[in-house]
């Protein structure tokens, strides 16, 4: 296994065995992480996983703040 998670009420850190990081995630970025494969590799189908699990629509907010939480965690090579 590559990453260990701590999960808090608040978010969640993620220390990389790899690389020897740890990432602090807001709730959001945590829940994305948490996704199957499938599903946080691409923004679209990380917004309708987050959505059901939030028990919301799609909407435009919702679509944003996905797709930054799934920059941020592209960026920090944790998806």
């Amino acid at each position: 296994m590559r990453w260990l998670q701590h999960d808090w009420a608040d978010g969640a850190v993620v220390y990389d065995r790899q690389t020897g990081d740890t990432h602090a995630l807001d709730p959001l970025a945590a829940e994305l992480f948490q996704l199957p494969a499938e599903q946080r590799s691409d923004p679209a189908s990380a917004c309708d996983a987050i959505a059901t699990l939030l028990q919301q629509t799609v909407d435009a907010p919702l679509r944003e703040a996905v797709q930054e939480a799934f920059s941020r965690l592209r960026q920090l090579e944790l998806i």
